[in-house]
């Protein structure tokens, strides 16, 4: 008995994973059918068309939105850039200053470094402004940027070890070329990158005046250095003419280059700022100085005596210095209004974008509304007429029938004409016994005649033959 149970048990257990497959599959059919769109209805379907234009608006009008978010940010980079820029150059020419000021001291002793105080008081200053805007330069710069950015910063922190180490230098050159140059260099190249990634020609070429007119300025600024310390030598030091000489050749190369990108108001502005009676002094003094290579500039037309021949040079192309400085200037506060203005416009564009893509997007879906509401509501109003028809006016019709008709008479048969063929043309002789009519006539009721093979009458309860 035991085996007959388990037996059985069998069969049962097979059916409810039958049962249950059969369940899971019914679910799933039910599921897929739910998914097919031939099952969807009118409604669904508008609605699901509603959706995807307004999802597509969105993608579109979303791209749009993020191209001119990113266009911002970008020109937000570029006006940070261009403040910091603006610093720098202030930041350069207080370097300058600081360095021709030493090469005219070497040897320096230690009553001649506090004739420097002033210098470095007026860089200090400059450099605290440049690290404090260097500051909000973060990770969302390329790198290349924070790299020239950390080199800046790094090269200002160290400011007393390069004045330690130019104070104990023995020659100009030693103070132009291994001191100052790099940390001047480096901020200057920085300068450089101010446009970078931007496609905007005129902020592009702006950032490219800016550059050469900064390399003029440190050219002209060398030949103060090593005229200074001549001057102060009576003599030139080993390599300093041939040093002078290049920095004047490549002083012109930078104003040329200057000349090739700068606006005709600009160039205006340089040659109207870079003139006037000290600026010409410094030009005769370093032709007649280089023509000559000598330092005695006390002969002829000048008739500066050595004595006063530092402080004259000095003085005279301190003014040209001065000048390009302002021009530069100039030029690196249209760099900040044009990133402002580039910045600006973006984000404008940004926000009109956004405003437009919002009201397109409101207008598909009030009109995509309006379509969906013409068709829904006559399909609507055809469903509830038929329903009505089947469950309220049909029934209702029907009783008020059955309500019209008289219950103590039959139904109205229509009249038919006809006559059973005669026994000879139709029917074979039978039995004499008697069959019922073929019409349900009565078989008392008699007929039209042997001759005839139809008459009129009515045969009550048949259909016509």
């Amino acid at each position: 008995m035991g085996n007959h149970r388990v037996a059985g048990a069998v069969p049962r257990a097979g059916t409810a994973g039958t049962d249950s497959q059969y369940a899971s599959e019914g679910t799933t059919a039910r599921f897929a059918g739910a998914l097919t769109l031939r099952n969807w209805s009118v409604s669904t379907r508008l609605i699901a068309v509603i959706v995807l234009a307004l999802l597509m608006g969105l993608v579109f009008g979303g791209l749009r939105v993020s191209s001119a978010a990113d266009s911002a940010d970008e020109f937000g980079h570029v006006s940070q850039l261009a403040d910091l820029g603006q610093q720098i150059t202030v930041l350069v020419q207080a370097l300058e200053d600081e360095r021709d000021q030493t090469t005219g001291l070497i040897p320096i002793s230690g009553t001649d470094a506090s004739q420097l105080n002033t210098a470095y008081a007026v860089t200090d200053a400059a450099a605290a402004k440049v690290k404090a805007t260097a500051a909000g330069i973060g990770g969302s710069f390329p790198a290349n940027i924070q790299t020239r950015v950390a080199t800046v910063v790094s090269e200002i922190t160290n400011l007393k070890a390069l004045r330690t180490s130019a104070q104990a230098s023995q020659s100009a050159l030693a103070v132009i070329d291994g001191n100052y140059s790099t940390d001047i260099t480096n901020m200057i190249a920085l300068n450089g990158q101010i446009a970078q990634g931007t496609s905007d020609s005129i902020l592009v070429n702006d950032v490219q005046t800016l550059n050469s007119l900064s390399l003029a300025k440190d050219q002209a600024a060398q030949q103060r250095a090593l005229l200074f310390n001549a001057f102060r030598q009576q003599i030139f030091a080993d390599g300093e003419l041939q040093a002078l000489g290049t920095a004047e050749s490549e002083e012109l190369t930078d104003e040329t280059a200057f000349n090739t990108t700068a606006t005709p108001a600009e160039q205006t502005t340089f040659i109207n700022t870079v003139a006037g009676t000290r600026v010409n002094e410094a030009q005769n003094i370093e032709i007649y100085v280089v023509g000559n290579a000598t330092t005695a500039i006390g002969a002829g037309a000048l008739g500066i005596s050595p004595a006063n021949a530092p402080s004259a040079w000095y003085k005279a192309q301190s003014a040209k210095v001065d000048d390009m400085q302002q021009v530069e200037q100039g030029v690196a506060r249209n760099i900040v209004a044009r990133a402002q203005s580039l910045q600006s416009g973006a984000k404008n564009s940004a926000l009109l974008t956004a405003i437009l893509t919002a009201v397109i997007l409101l207008l598909v879906l009030l009109a995509t509304v309006a379509v969906a509401r013409s068709l829904v509501g006559p399909l609507r109003r055809l469903r509830e007429g038929a329903l009505n028809i089947a469950t309220v006016e049909l029934p209702e019709r029907v009783r008020l029938l059955g309500e019209a008709q008289d219950p103590s008479t039959s139904l109205e048969v229509a009249p038919i004409t006809c006559c059973p063929p005669t026994r000879s043309a139709r029917w074979p002789a039978r039995s004499t016994r008697s069959t019922p009519r073929r019409c349900g006539w009565p078989a008392t009721r008699p007929c039209c005649g042997t001759a005839s093979t139809r008459c009129s009458s009515t045969c009550p309860g048949a259909a016509s033959p």
